[in-house]
């Protein structure tokens, strides 16, 4: 449970992918549902808008449901180019899920800026995936 302060306020915003970035404002939540899929949108521009909307607090939630593309398996190359630019994702598990709604074919991905100073980054590492 994330606890919520009722007195703060929330803004929401639609972000177009590919923006020139010129805004420069950084989020404290980013929410991405059902846009991790190659065959329709490169993961790439997804993984810089991420690093362009976060700051070294902020956190985006993803999620993702497995499908299969011939040309590479896209949690591995998400995970990859996340890495590239300081971000760690990690698999949120299903005891951590609301029960109703938690899948087992949908993902729950939880990125957040590397702490460089705590951890050595390992491209080779697919703990999680």
């Amino acid at each position: 449970q994330v606890p919520i302060d009722i007195s703060s306020k929330i803004h929401v915003r639609k972000y177009c992918w590919g923006d020139d970035g010129s805004d420069k404002t950084i989020f404290d939540v980013v929410l991405v549902s059902d846009c991790v899929l190659p065959k329709l949108y490169p993961i790439a521009p997804l993984v810089k808008a991420l690093d362009d909307l976060m700051g070294d607090d902020s956190v985006a939630l993803l999620s993702y449901e497995h499908r299969y593309y011939q040309e590479y398996d896209p949690r591995s190359k998400f995970r990859e180019l996340a890495t590239t630019r300081g971000l760690d994702v990690h698999v949120v598990p299903l005891s951590e899920q609301d029960s109703i709604y938690s899948v087992d074919d949908i993902e729950i991905w939880k990125v957040r800026r590397f702490e460089y100073h705590k951890c050595q980054i390992d491209l080779n590492n697919t703990n999680g995936f």
